[in-house]
């Protein structure tokens, strides 16, 4: 028990129990406001012992349970990654090309290592036989590795040496899309010059069809959208705003649910009590189960609800006992009982 005014521990109950709760607040007859979090069983208690005194439901844990809520909702319905749209080919080719430069760095950075090592240990004296069984080489790399005009960076990055095909690959799509057959194409394309394999021609094509019918998906974590519970769109490092319309316009619920929680927390802040029947309908409305318990706990417990929006009173300085009590636990932790561990705290609250 804290007082609300003094922001001081008043007292300590080693029970939940209602009647043992009961009986220890009616040692307090001047308590007139209850700020706690929704027991049902600390409600029925405060009412026996004081029945006058008004209860506030504390806030941040409405705001808690509303947005678990939601979370454990997400989580049943969404796997742990949607997808939300579609790129363009530019779009994915380029992705496809950064990943290609990533690989071809580390390779870089592996083969400048290994370059490296070898003539370290050259310089050290080792014969070129003695470095190849030790770093498990061929013999010939390390002649090249040795040599001074050897460069371990590939001069040739990025540049693609012409294929036989790519004379004939616009023919072939056109050709292709007109009903021809790869065995078709190959005789059309062997009769102007062409000297490769026929696989070849089956493989290209069936990448560029690949290509055509199959877009490349977008697809955002599941774990980003539950950020938006806590964070608006800008906070939220992975996703931006046009992606964001991209999911809500592909998954309206969630939308809904995010309105939900925002204007359940606004309702908080501007005090405005005259906006929770109508939060409450709208989140009704929804037809989601979790969220439907969430509702009817608040309905069980309406007028705490309506006064955690009301008065300003919340249960922060509870919090803030409850871990400096764990701290003096801990200390005491195998020594002490409860009597003690009371009349301790109850000293430093005083004395402190």
């Amino acid at each position: 028990m804290i007082d609300l005014e003094t922001h001081k521990v008043v007292d300590m109950l080693n029970s939940r129990e209602p009647e043992k709760v009961e009986k220890w607040l009616k040692g307090y007859e001047n308590i007139q406001m209850v700020s706690r979090d929704g027991s049902i069983s600390y409600k029925k208690a405060i009412e026996k012992a004081h029945p006058d005194a008004i209860q506030i439901s504390d806030g941040f844990h409405l705001i808690k349970n509303l947005t678990d809520s939601c979370k454990e909702y997400i989580y049943q319905k969404f796997s742990t990654s949607l997808v939300v749209g579609e790129t363009k080919d530019q779009d994915f080719e380029q992705m496809v090309d950064d990943n290609k430069n990533v690989v071809h760095s580390e390779k870089e950075k592996a083969k400048l290592k290994l370059v490296k090592e070898v003539r370290e240990l050259y310089s050290k004296g080792y014969s070129k036989r003695k470095i190849s069984k030790l770093l498990n080489i061929h013999r010939n790399t390390v002649d090249k590795y040795l040599d001074n005009d050897f460069s371990p960076t590939n001069m040739n990055k990025g540049k693609r040496l012409p294929g036989m095909l790519d004379p004939y690959k616009e023919e072939m799509q056109v050709l292709k899309r007109s009903g021809k057959s790869n065995k078709e194409i190959f005789e059309i394309i062997r009769g102007e010059g062409y000297t490769g394999s026929y696989s070849n021609i089956g493989i290209y094509l069936a990448k560029r069809n690949l290509k055509i019918e199959d877009p490349k998906e977008i697809r955002v974590k599941r774990k980003d959208l539950i950020k938006l519970l806590y964070k608006p769109v800008e906070e939220v490092e992975a996703l931006s705003k046009e992606l964001y319309e991209k999911i809500i316009q592909r998954y309206p619920v969630i939308e809904s649910i995010i309105n939900l929680v925002n204007e359940f927390k606004q309702m908080l802040k501007s005090k405005n009590v005259e906006k929770l029947e109508e939060w409450i309908e709208k989140a009704n409305n929804l037809k989601i189960r979790k969220i439907d318990k969430f509702v009817n706990g608040l309905k069980r417990d309406m007028q705490a609800v309506r006064n955690a929006i009301i008065y300003e009173y919340n249960n922060g300085l509870a919090e803030g006992s409850v871990n400096k009590l764990k701290v003096v636990k801990r200390i005491m932790y195998g020594r002490n009982k409860f009597e003690m561990l009371r009349q301790k705290v109850l000293f430093l609250e005083n004395n402190g």
